[in-house]
């Protein structure tokens, strides 16, 4: 039996999968039209739609929406405890780049594997990961805050028993640990999406030692404590590590190359606190060099010398290093101290003339008053100034206070005098102020006392200081340092400041009393010219106003404060 097919259904029957045949190839073709150049319909990056963003706007799209995700706050839980942070608490770093590149690859390539690519993303979707790093060291930190959760895995490890005189084995015990992993992943599921709370997971941390490890470096651990005494050497003293010292030092630590075994070594923070006492008899401080004239030429009258400073941990190290070798007899690291004024350097600093000295005489002071004066003067023997620096005597004195040396001595304060810590500091800052004036240097603060004090005389030529104000100042305007000396030669108190002579010629007039009053209360007025090649440079004027002494009376019942904090408006130390 047979079936003759009208010629016009025929014709139907063999162009119908021509026409399907050209409509899904001009859907292939539209397809591939609309994906030319972007990213290509039904693809995501971290949940977010990015199908048909162009290539040229695909990073900056991906910018922004990096800095979106990086900031934005996103809740943790684990049972009622719940944080909030950002990703980039964590450390997250998202490279825009790579992942705009990863993105831009899907449905590129040979076009029968393209168009196929193409046409499963349309339909079935698909994702591209993030690309992304992690600080380590910002990721624990930020961990950390998680440790109330967690319990710490705990390795075996060996410990000293001096009881038992032996040492023991500490057992291994297994911890609970924030999965980072999936905490990381569930953070990055917030990408292209509203901020969802991520809930914290744990798993189970072992410990990498087992007591098994252990065991196979306990005959090491007791032959190093056999092999004891150990000395360690400095270059005068020698101090002796007994048997019970060293064995407390013993830990053991995971192997380098392979953290399954452990290796022994020493307690660095053991070794540290045994150094840290044994300092004070190697540390020394440098001397700096010291300069004076002789028939007006400059020459050292002391030499410089290097001290030494103790490096506890690199001795710590070395200390670790030589026992574990066997050996008994350990020299310590120590680290020389440059002076800061060498026999070498004063060249370089520009120290090549003495520009100015100051004087003052402190006949008759008692005996505390005469201890300040030297511990303040002490503070300022070697001082260094820079080139352009100013020289503030307030923020370099340190606390007065008797953990500094200080006694207490009558100050003015408070329209008294009285006595306080660091009485007589004056005598100090006045001399230091009539060198500066004396080397030409520009002052940029000084204040009279209240009332005439005869260790400054002649009156006119003192400045008054009382931590931090009012404070003495003055700036370094010659082309090199300036080196500050002091010392004591019987009552006087001497002041020498030594730097580049620049050509400036110093003339001081005064100090000159302008007014005087029978209640003791007076005016003067001192002045400091600077003259270069016959002419004015510059011309500074101190004009100073003092009280009647008897406005500030002594009373014998007050008692000396503990520090010299400023109460109302004081007029400082005498």
């Amino acid at each position: 039996m047979s079936f003759n097919l009208n010629p016009k259904i025929k014709k139907i029957f063999w162009l119908a999968p021509l026409a399907l045949l050209l409509i899904f190839g001009l859907a292939l073709a539209s397809l591939a039209a609309i994906n030319y150049n972007k990213t290509i319909s039904g693809l995501t990056i971290g949940g977010l739609r990015i199908g048909g963003v162009s290539q040229d706007n695909l990073g900056q799209f991906l910018s922004d929406q990096i800095a979106k995700f990086s900031n934005q706050k996103i809740s943790l839980a684990y049972g009622e405890k719940t944080w909030t942070l950002a990703p980039t608490d964590f450390g997250l770093k998202i490279n825009a780049a790579k992942t705009a590149a990863a993105a831009l690859a899907i449905g590129r390539g040979p076009i029968l594997a393209a168009l196929s690519d193409q046409i499963k993303t349309l339909f079935a979707g698909r994702d591209v990961p993030l690309d992304y790093s992690l600080d380590p060291s910002k990721l624990n930190l930020t961990l950390d805050i998680f440790s109330t959760i967690e319990t710490p895995v705990k390795n075996s490890s060996i410990k000293y028993d001096p009881q038992q005189n032996d040492f023991v084995i500490l057992p291994a015990q297994s911890g609970a640990t924030v999965d980072r992993g999936q905490l990381i992943a569930d953070i990055l599921k917030n990408f292209g999406e509203a901020p969802q709370t991520v809930s914290l997971s744990l798993v189970e941390a072992k410990p990498l030692i087992t007591e098994k490890e252990i065991e196979q470096v306990m005959e090491g651990a007791k032959q190093i404590v056999n092999d004891a005494p150990y000395f360690l050497q400095s270059t005068s003293v020698t101090w002796r590590v007994d048997k019970a010292e060293l064995a407390g030092w013993i830990t053991t630590t995971p192997s380098d190359n392979e953290p399954q075994k452990v290796r022994l070594t020493l307690d660095p923070e053991q070794i540290s606190n045994f150094l840290i006492p044994l300092a004070a008899s190697i540390n020394r401080e440098p001397i700096d060099a010291q300069l004076t004239t002789v028939n007006g030429e400059l020459k050292f009258a002391v030499l410089s010398q290097d001290g030494a400073k103790l490096n506890i941990e690199a001795s710590a190290q070395k200390i670790t290093a030589d026992i574990l070798t066997g050996k008994n007899n350990i020299d310590l690291i120590t680290d020389p101290v440059a002076p800061q004024i060498s026999n070498q350097t004063t060249q370089e600093l520009g120290l090549l003339a003495l520009l100015g000295t100051g004087e003052s005489n402190f006949s008759g002071s008692p005996t505390n008053r005469r201890v300040n004066i030297k511990v303040g003067a002490t503070k300022f023997n070697g001082f260094l100034l820079k080139p352009g620096e100013e020289f503030s005597l307030s923020q370099n004195i340190g606390d007065i206070d008797a953990q500094n040396g200080w006694v207490p001595e009558l100050v003015i304060k408070n329209k008294q005098t009285i006595p306080e810590y660091g009485g007589g500091l004056c005598q100090v800052s006045t001399t230091l102020f009539r060198a500066a004036v004396n080397a030409g240097l520009k002052i940029t603060e000084r204040h009279p006392h209240a009332y005439p004090v005869h260790y400054y005389d002649p009156p006119g030529f003192d400045a008054t200081v009382y931590p931090p104000s009012p404070d003495l100042k003055f700036i370094n305007d010659t082309p090199g340092h300036l080196l500050l000396q002091s010392r004591i030669e019987g009552n006087k108190l001497i002041f020498d400041i030594y730097g580049t002579a620049d050509g400036r010629e110093v003339k001081v007039k005064g100090p000159v009393t302008t007014q005087k009053n029978p209640n003791g209360s007076l005016k003067a007025t001192l002045t400091q010219e600077i003259w270069r090649d016959g002419q004015l440079e510059r011309k500074q004027v101190f004009n100073s106003s003092y009280n009647s002494p008897a406005l500030y009376p002594n009373p014998n019942a007050v008692k000396p404060t503990p520090s010299p904090a400023v109460s109302g408006s004081p007029a400082p130390s005498p």
